[in-house]
């Protein structure tokens, strides 16, 4: 704890660390002594900074993706080893990205990425971009592997021939 913030709440005078213990301070001047906690009352709050517009655009894109999904955000995802992905579905993998801008760039790395970490729990892996407008509107669009799109396509083909 930053001593140098607080002032004595008795007289106004500096205070010392420690007094008796590592979790106390005493004042310079009248000599009284705080807890730890009675000072943490008074330490100035910490300001959290301010998310910026893509975080918190990329945010809500998680917040809407995984309540139209059923999915379940991964907090934290992509900053640690562990925690893989945007939106974990039962058998699909979401990553998402979101702009503002007319257009974005992807990276095959980070389709790569996406494919290996679905393939390695036998999920669909489906990589999706949120182009978002200044009106609040939102075009969403989604990448998939060939493979993948094949095997949708045959689906749909199917369900035409048997109606």
């Amino acid at each position: 704890m930053d001593l140098s913030k607080i002032k004595c709440p008795d007289c106004g005078g500096e205070l010392l660390k420690p007094a008796f213990n590592r979790f106390s301070a005493v004042c310079s001047q009248c000599k009284s002594v705080f807890s730890h906690k009675e000072l943490r009352k008074r330490l100035p709050k910490r300001s959290r900074p301010k998310r910026s517009r893509g975080q918190r655009d990329s945010q809500k894109q998680e917040k809407r993706v995984a309540k139209r999904t059923g999915g379940r955000r991964t907090p934290g995802s992509g900053n640690t080893w562990h925690t893989k992905s945007d939106i974990l579905e039962k058998r699909i993998r979401h990553e998402l990205k979101t702009t503002r801008a007319a257009s974005t760039t992807v990276k095959k790395g980070e389709l790569r990425k996406i494919v290996l970490e679905a393939l390695a729990e036998g999920q669909l892996p489906v990589f999706q971009i949120d182009f978002k407008e200044e009106d609040g509107s939102v075009e969403t669009y989604a990448l998939l592997r060939w493979e993948d799109a094949e095997e949708i396509l045959g689906l749909v083909r199917r369900a035409d021939y048997q109606d």
